[in-house]
């Protein structure tokens, strides 16, 4: 017999009746291109149900809920942008909440909700971002992939200190330490990085 995967009906049941009944979007994989595309598409398809059905922008909400470790800079900022977007032109209310933990580019996906909920026990975690390169390379090469990962790391901070109480001070010094800064709900709360715990 050929290898085959295992389909979780239940599992994909509760995605769809979360998404379209109860507005709640399941996110817990890696940011990477295709888990983005999912949360970005079933975020559209709220929106086209709440145009079709004239929903006013009271009621027009969307839950994230998110557990997650990370991932790409590039697809967590297109995200971000996506959520700031409803926000901002369509009058959404965007709730984000940590199940488990969200971490790197998943806690800036956190702190772009307008409210912010986390369990008693769960963490979110904060750090510079990362480079995979492992390669030989020249050193304009080098050079470039520094530029670009420093715009990453200053539209970080900016986000982060709009949305936040962190300080830049903190910041960079969690950077020069080299450090992931893990903080439990309570710490969060008092950053401002979550603005309620349930």
């Amino acid at each position: 017999m050929g290898n085959y995967t295992m389909v979780d009906n239940v599992y994909n049941e509760m995605i769809l009746q979360k998404a379209l009944k109860d507005r709640t979007l399941v996110f817990n994989e890696d940011v990477d291109t295709q888990s983005i595309y999912k949360l970005a598409y079933y975020m559209d398809k709220i929106k086209k149900i709440d145009d079709m059905n004239n929903t006013p922008k009271k009621d027009r909400k969307i839950i994230i809920e998110i557990s997650s470790g990370g991932g790409s800079c590039v697809s967590g900022f297109f995200i971000c942008g996506k959520i700031e977007k409803f926000q901002k032109d369509y009058g959404y209310t965007i709730i984000t909440r940590i199940n488990e933990i969200g971490a790197s580019m998943a806690f800036l996906m956190f702190i772009m909700g307008d409210i912010r909920e986390m369990y008693k026990y769960s963490e979110v975690m904060f750090h510079q971002p990362l480079s995979a390169y492992f390669d030989y390379e020249k050193m304009q090469d080098t050079e470039d992939r520094l530029k670009n990962i420093t715009v990453s790391w200053n539209r970080f901070k900016k986000i982060c200190s709009e949305r936040t109480k962190m300080t830049d001070e903190q910041m960079e010094l969690c950077k020069r330490e080299k450090r992931d800064w893990w903080m439990d709900a309570e710490e969060a709360l008092a950053l401002n990085v979550a603005t309620k715990i349930i």
